[in-house]
């Protein structure tokens, strides 16, 4: 669906496809990917193998992983998405580790952590390196 009416860019949400969604449904929107700002993964059968395909979504402003199979590893594949602003990680299993991965996303104002297997620190560390944001763990 177009953002808004005269816009390239497109949001596209699995949700209702969640119990279907998994790594190669989200490799069939390649062909779109260029145009994708908005993409809700969440609560769908993805893994990291899924982020090798989000990471060429250059545009991608928006991402829900909510209760996904995200860890650690799949978050290093995002670190050249540089117009993320909102990363939702909720019951995920990203750690610590992983968030040093977000980092380096200076445009990154919403992440969300709760229920997740990042502690305080990790998350006071991320706040730390991106001031402007709003580091959410509870």
């Amino acid at each position: 669906m177009p953002l808004a009416e005269s816009s390239p860019l497109l949001a596209v949400d699995f949700r209702l496809e969640a119990e279907n969604a998994n790594d190669e449904k989200v490799g069939s929107i390649s062909a779109i990917g260029s145009n994708v700002a908005h993409l809700d993964l969440s609560k769908t059968a993805i893994t990291d193998a899924a982020l090798d395909q989000i990471s060429k979504m250059k545009k991608l402003v928006r991402l829900d992983l909510h209760q996904t199979a995200i860890t650690d590893a799949g978050l290093a594949k995002l670190k050249g998405l540089d117009n993320l602003r909102y990363i939702n990680l909720y019951s995920t299993q990203v750690t610590d580790k992983g968030l040093s991965h977000l980092e380096g996303l200076k445009n990154l104002n919403a992440v969300f952590l709760w229920q997740s297997k990042a502690t305080p620190a990790g998350a006071k560390k991320l706040q730390k390196a991106l001031p402007d944001a709003t580091v959410n763990i509870k």
